[in-house]
């Protein structure tokens, strides 16, 4: 978009507006519903990564990007955007949102990917991007949701997956293995 306003393109906007309703979609009777909010639920956001889980029967929803929400880095350096790091799992059935803490977690971005390995129940977190920055870089989340013998952890645990990079991959390979 900051390209297409450089280059005057119609689509070039100076101004980001990120949306912090809720809707869903009624398939049979072909409408869309604005839901209520409840629970921990995500600061309004776009870009994240977002998927629905079969065997949990609940969406993911993972970092994402907020134009609104300035970062202050240092006292003579702040961007007037943020990056998101965090996990929310939302329930249908009760139509709640939870914020899961996890040990450890993926570097903060947007434009990242989920994908389900349907054997496993694992879902995979790929690539993304931060700011003009793109990775190529292969993360999972383990257990997220699953339930655990009384006395261990139940926090979930982000982890790292070895990827071969093909021939005409694209992208930033720094950070990348």
């Amino acid at each position: 978009r900051v390209n297409a306003l450089l280059f005057r393109k119609e689509w070039g906007l100076e101004d980001d507006y990120t949306y912090d309703d809720f809707w869903s979609f009624d398939v049979a009777g072909r409408k869309w519903e604005r839901e209520r909010r409840a629970g921990n639920c995500p600061c309004p956001r776009s870009e994240a990564a977002a998927i629905y889980h079969p065997q949990l029967k609940r969406a993911v929803v993972y970092g994402g990007y907020n134009a609104s929400f300035t970062t202050v880095v240092s006292t003579t350096k702040l961007f007037k955007y943020s990056f998101f790091g965090d996990t929310f799992v939302f329930d249908p059935q009760t139509k709640r949102w939870k914020h899961v803490l996890t040990r450890g977690f993926p570097s903060y971005r947007a434009t990242a990917k989920f994908v389900i390995d349907p054997d496993t129940g694992k879902i995979y977190l790929y690539g993304g991007k931060l700011g003009q920055m793109s990775f190529l870089i292969g993360l999972f989340l383990d257990d997220i949701g699953r339930s655990v013998p009384s006395g261990k952890s139940s926090s979930p645990v982000w982890g790292r997956r070895r990827q071969r990079l093909t021939p005409g991959s694209h992208g930033f390979l720094r950070n990348s293995w």
